[in-house]
């Protein structure tokens, strides 16, 4: 009877062990794990829900890509500086457009004029609807490019445009907005890739007197040409009214040699 006692603790004392000991081993050392199929390189790089963000990579330094196989250094095209382009819809936020991001990966004529014209404000019927529908940038994302899912690639974080910035007017009725001073693209571009602290304060304090220069330098030309103009004017207005006083003079003369000879 003892005996049989015994055996019986035994077994309930083995059975807990079992029980406690059999799933924390699983657990550690699953029977079929799966490998991470992405490889080792890639895990490096910065990502999201969506795959690696390549742009991330290239603009924090971790990659740097050749322009060709061969090695051979490529010709840089000026691009037009980043601009806002206004959301239609008040639920989200502003799309940060970088001609700089598209142009290190493609060549200009892969997206004009075929996709969009050259001209500013020639994009009249852009949405995400249409994006949705493969058209505009719906051409290479979620083709080749990152998914449209990943909205925060492009629109800018909440709560972080909500600044004053002139909509653009004019004849060409474009619907984005003007290109932002450059500070606060740097600003936009930092809070895209999260950047804070002293050296992202430094270089939008930088960007912005870059940006102060610029414009103090662009107005000063303007009224340079505005006071070339009005010399310019005042130039061809005393031409006309000498040319008028000479042709005057001209005929007066003629009209006294045909009374002489009359």
């Amino acid at each position: 009877m003892f005996l049989n006692k015994k055996r019986y603790f035994f077994r309930i004392s083995l059975l807990r062990v079992l029980l406690v000991t059999v799933p924390v081993v699983f657990l550690c050392f699953p029977l079929y794990a799966e490998e991470d199929a992405t490889p080792v390189p890639l895990q490096i790089l910065p990502d999201d829900n969506y795959g690696v963000d390549w742009v991330r990579s290239v603009e924090e330094g971790i990659i740097s890509p050749m322009g060709i196989l061969e090695g051979k250094p490529v010709k840089k095209h000026k691009v037009p500086e980043p601009f806002i382009i206004k959301s239609k819809k008040k639920v989200m936020t502003n799309v940060l457009f970088s001609h700089d991001v598209h142009a290190y990966w493609l060549n200009c004529n892969a997206c004009h004029p075929s996709v969009f014209p050259k001209k500013i404000g020639g994009t009249k019927d852009l949405s995400m609807k249409a994006i949705f529908q493969g058209k505009f940038c719906g051409k290479c994302h979620d083709v080749v490019a990152f998914s449209i899912k990943a909205c925060y690639r492009c629109h800018l974080p909440r709560n972080k445009d909500k600044r004053k910035v002139k909509i653009a007017t004019g004849k060409s009725k474009r619907k984005m907005y003007e290109n932002f001073a450059l500070g606060e693209i740097e600003e936009a571009k930092n809070i895209r890739l999260g950047l804070t602290g002293k050296k992202a304060v430094e270089k939008i304090a930088a960007a912005k007197k870059l940006a102060a220069k610029k414009v103090a330098k662009k107005k000063a030309e303007e009224k340079r040409l505005a006071a070339q103009r009005v010399a310019e004017k005042k130039v061809e207005k005393e031409r006309l009214a000498a040319k008028k006083i000479a042709d005057q003079k001209t005929s007066a003369k003629k009209a006294a040699a045909v009374k002489a000879t009359a």
